[in-house]
């Protein structure tokens, strides 16, 4: 397990971010109650994984996130699923058809004590797109998923945030589709960001979407591809991971066109871009 409590200053209506890729040491103390949990699963060969993060006792989950390691795009991301009690997140994944390396999944859970942000779960289901709405009064802090009950590959393409706060639209290839929500009181200042890259020539496409104001926490992540035939292998809130400060991020895989449900005319277009959608969140300054 590895864990990590920040240790800023919060203001009134201040909130929390995570890690995407770290390697931290526990820390021994901490004063504002906040924490970001990570579990990861083994790596071996295995083709279908699944890891859960805790929060501590007495913190509930504000924030979801997860992602494949060292698959080289070749795992696909079949669920980030927050349960329902709001104290852990659970990450699936599953090695596509002949990939028989090692590799591994990641489980992000950004936790809180409730006291301010008072979050409360949400869940819709669908085919291959599936809206979840915030309650009235709540905005929205994370999204999550999980494809399930079909042939072939399933699959993920696009998590994103609505830019008003009350909802998250998810879309995939997979018979049965459900979308998960974190949702909670307003913290100013509020908002969704995003950054629009084009698709590289690799197997994988990164980014990252900014803060909405410098000190914003980042609770939640998002990813949208407009070229068929890419499927998101990780996205999750991250928090001076690698020098470059509270942002949102994800990671996008290209499947191979010798995979069933991708079409030719999807595996020969290298055109497209991928936009990352972050969810920021009050301000620690």
């Amino acid at each position: 397990m590895v864990h990590m409590m920040v240790h800023m200053r919060r203001l009134i209506g201040g909130a929390i971010a995570a890690v995407l890729i770290v390697v931290l040491t526990p820390a021994a103390a901490h004063a504002d109650g906040e924490w970001v949990e990570e579990e990861t699963s083994q790596i071996n060969s295995v083709d279908l994984k699944a890891v859960t993060a805790r929060c501590p006792q007495g913190t509930v989950v504000v924030g979801v996130g997860g992602r494949t390691r060292q698959a080289g795009g070749k795992a696909v991301l079949v669920g980030v699923v927050p349960n329902a009690d709001l104290t852990e997140v659970t990450a699936l994944a599953r090695a596509l058809p002949g990939h028989v390396l090692p590799w591994g999944v990641t489980a992000t859970a950004m936790c809180a004590e409730p006291e301010g942000y008072a979050p409360v779960w949400q869940s819709a289901a669908g085919t291959s797109v599936a809206t979840v709405l915030c309650p009235r009064g709540k905005v929205l802090y994370s999204t999550g998923f999980l494809v399930s009950g079909g042939q072939g590959i399933e699959y993920v393409s696009s998590i994103v945030p609505a830019l008003d706060g009350k909802s998250a639209t998810v879309k995939g290839v997979s018979t049965r589709l459900n979308a998960f929500a974190v949702c909670g009181d307003l913290v100013t200042p509020y908002g969704r960001t995003e950054h629009t890259v084009p698709i590289g020539p690799g197997p994988t496409t990164a980014g990252q979407a900014p803060p909405l104001i410098w000190s914003s926490w980042v609770f939640g992540a998002g990813v949208h591809t407009d070229r068929a035939g890419m499927f998101i292998d990780g996205f999750s809130p991250s928090v001076f991971d690698d020098g470059s400060g509270l942002n949102a991020k994800g990671r996008v895989a290209r499947l191979s066109p010798t995979l069933p449900r991708l079409s030719r005319s999807a595996a020969i277009n290298d055109d497209g871009n991928v936009t990352f959608y972050g969810q920021s969140i009050g301000s620690w300054y």
